[in-house]
């Protein structure tokens, strides 16, 4: 894809300045990337480091961050597209629903979407997302073909335009989300797979 353009996002400086030594390396222009942080809203908030160390990818949106960061809605800091969108890769750190909700006119030109969902809660304050991620994204034509269905607390799942997929893929899709929701609403939860502690 020799004239794509890729669009960035990343708060953590340590994470940032690796990615720009790596874009640097492989010398191309198509590549900007911004320092704030996906949501919903367009305002400062504190980053929270997880394990306590900057560049780890560990991080998540706190009252109790360690530094300042601006969040943004994707559909009001992208330059207008023209045309189709193409690939959404979105790994935000269990922060999925309230980027997605900030992105309703991107999500409309979008072809194909790998969303990192958290799929079981990791503690009473962090609830799973995948059932409303998957909601937000079939709203907007965007149907599940790939999901991880072991009982992790994350897993990626792939999200393809109903326009390019088949009426049995559509189907297959449904089922998946069934499986999905029976799985980690229920099966695992019995089974004792995780908890929320």
């Amino acid at each position: 894809f020799p004239n794509a353009i890729i669009l960035a996002y990343e708060p953590d400086i340590q994470a940032r300045v690796r990615a720009q030594t790596l874009f640097s390396e492989i010398a191309t222009e198509r590549i900007q990337l911004f320092d704030n942080a996906i949501s919903n809203v367009n305002e400062v908030r504190k980053l929270r480091y997880l394990d306590g160390i900057p560049g780890t990818g560990s991080t998540e949106i706190s009252d109790m961050g360690d530094v300042s960061v601006y969040l943004s809605r994707l559909d009001d800091c992208i330059p207008a597209i023209n045309g189709e969108s193409g690939l959404l890769w979105l790994d935000v750190e269990g922060h999925a629903i309230q980027a997605l909700q900030g992105m309703p006119m991107t999500l409309k030109k979008v072809k194909v979407a790998k969303i990192e969902i958290q799929m079981q809660k990791m503690s009473k304050s962090r609830r799973k997302d995948f059932n409303e991620v998957i909601e937000l994204l079939l709203v907007q034509k965007l149907y599940p073909l790939f999901a991880p269905l072991h009982p992790g607390y994350f897993g990626d799942i792939i999200f393809v335009k109903g326009e390019y997929l088949s009426s049995i893929k559509i189907i297959k899709s449904k089922f998946l989300i069934y499986q999905l929701k029976i799985l980690h609403n229920f099966i695992y939860p019995a089974m004792r797979k995780h908890s929320a502690s």
